[in-house]
């Protein structure tokens, strides 16, 4: 069960942390951008996989 992100609250914390004057157009995209992101990544986060399925090897040079 995934708890929904407040998106309008959040950008608003994050730009305020940030000291990064929004306009009301600016504000809208980064909202609608962040709930697409959100909605790419759901796809990746709820996709079931087996037990048997093991992390790929690391190599490194």
């Amino acid at each position: 069960m995934t708890v929904p992100i407040n998106w309008p609250s959040y950008v608003d914390a994050m730009a305020a942390l940030q000291h990064l004057p929004l306009d009301a157009t600016r504000r809208a995209e980064v909202i609608q951008q962040m709930a697409q992101i959100e909605t790419l990544a759901r796809r990746f986060v709820d996709f079931p996989l087996e037990a048997e399925v093991e992390p790929a090897p690391v190599f490194r040079p």
